[in-house]
């Protein structure tokens, strides 16, 4: 049987992203199947399909605490090795910066089923080539007033080390 990896890739558009061509890199070094895991919640209440075009891979998408979130945690907590954040982080150690570059505590584990939630990079990869934004989206781009706006991304973790040295807190 070949191995599967199920993806569950949560936060940030850009945070899913980066998982996402980051376990396809994996699937690609191991010959494994590659599922992911899309839910729409308050932190990205948008479908993958809404925002690209469709990729050579599964895409299942569903909204937060539905039947089908709710189920499959039950059944892949079961069936899966399950491997969170802090797990990679720890793996990772010391100096995370681009996902699990060994794998053979991946390769070598007799498990065909893993399953990966986390807004954390998997594996090195950097090739974001596979999202193709949606043609509908593009063409709602000139409707824009750029005149009257500004846009401005501010990650929840840009402004850490101000906060822990701030005097004012």
């Amino acid at each position: 049987m070949k191995r599967v990896i199920f993806v569950y890739p949560y936060a940030g558009l850009c945070n899913r992203m980066r998982v996402m061509v980051s376990a396809i890199a994996l699937a690609r070094e191991t010959n494994s199947k590659l599922v992911f895991f899309w839910e729409r919640r308050e932190d990205l209440n948008a479908s993958f399909c809404s925002l690209f075009e469709k990729i050579p891979y599964t895409v299942i998408d569903f909204h937060r605490n539905s039947i089908i979130q709710r189920l499959l945690f039950k059944l892949i907590g079961k069936v899966c090795n399950v491997i969170g954040d802090d797990y990679i982080r720890e793996v990772c150690k010391p100096g995370y910066k681009d996902g699990l570059k060994n794998i053979d505590w991946f390769v070598k584990k007799a498990s065909r089923l893993w399953f990966f939630l986390t807004f954390e990079q998997i594996y090195p990869s950097f090739d974001f080539s596979i999202f193709r934004i949606k043609e509908s989206l593009i063409k709602r781009i000139p409707e824009i007033d750029s005149a009257n706006t500004i846009g401005i991304h501010i990650r929840r973790t840009d402004n850490l080390k101000s906060v822990e040295c701030s005097p004012t807190s």
